[in-house]
């Protein structure tokens, strides 16, 4: 706090013109798909096994660019001064639980996110790609498992598809409403271990004293 408050402080003794200072934000998601299905085929004219892989990729970016304008306010806000919603959801009992599963402390802290800067500009990226490949593998009539009796490939075939959309917005976008998340994602075991190991720490301080 005494770093961002320390920061914001020099900026507001500078000049005052919000030209010469600006940032910019920029938010990234990725998600992939991938499916595979099998069966054993008899009506191709002899005996196979096919499988079909499909893979799909999703991506979007979002970048935002402010200017300064009230280099107080935005100090105030990096303080948490400006929202007490915020502040009255921190001291609800086991918020941070909830935020686990539904980051409702994050959707709150954004409404106060671009206090003092002045939007300038912004885009959003999407990006959708989609490829598939089909296979039918010649089998034995005996096999149990027509995986484990595969002679030969007979028929492959594969499809690609690509879709890329680029919108501008021409104001700062308000925050959406939250979504559940996966609790169990690498980021979320990540910071567990790290709580745990802190809760820890602290525990076997205090039986030590």
């Amino acid at each position: 706090m005494s770093d961002v408050s320390g920061a914001s402080e020099a900026l507001s003794q500078r000049d005052a013109d919000s030209q010469r200072y600006k940032v910019h934000v920029v938010g990234t998601a990725n998600r992939t798909e991938k499916t595979r299905s099998e069966w054993h085929a008899d009506g191709v004219g002899f005996p196979a096994f096919c499988y079909v892989d499909e893979v799909l990729e999703l991506k979007a970016k979002v970048r935002l660019d402010y200017y300064l304008e009230h280099p107080a306010l935005a100090q105030f806000s990096s303080l948490g001064l400006t929202n007490p919603a915020l502040i009255l959801w921190e001291l609800v009992p086991y918020s941070f639980v909830v935020d686990w599963f539904l980051p409702v402390g994050n959707w709150i802290s954004a409404f106060d996110a671009d206090f003092g800067w002045r939007f300038r500009a912004g885009t959003r990226s999407t990006m959708g790609k989609y490829t598939r490949k089909n296979s039918i593998m010649m089998v034995s009539d005996d096999a149990g498992d027509p995986r484990d009796a595969i002679t030969g490939n007979s028929v492959v075939g594969s499809a690609k598809a690509f879709a890329m959309n680029r919108g501008l917005y021409y104001s700062s976008p308000l925050p959406r409403i939250p979504t559940f998340k996966n609790p169990f994602s690498s980021a979320h075991v990540a910071n567990g271990i790290a709580l745990l190991t802190n809760a820890f720490d602290l525990l076997g301080s205090i039986r030590v004293r």
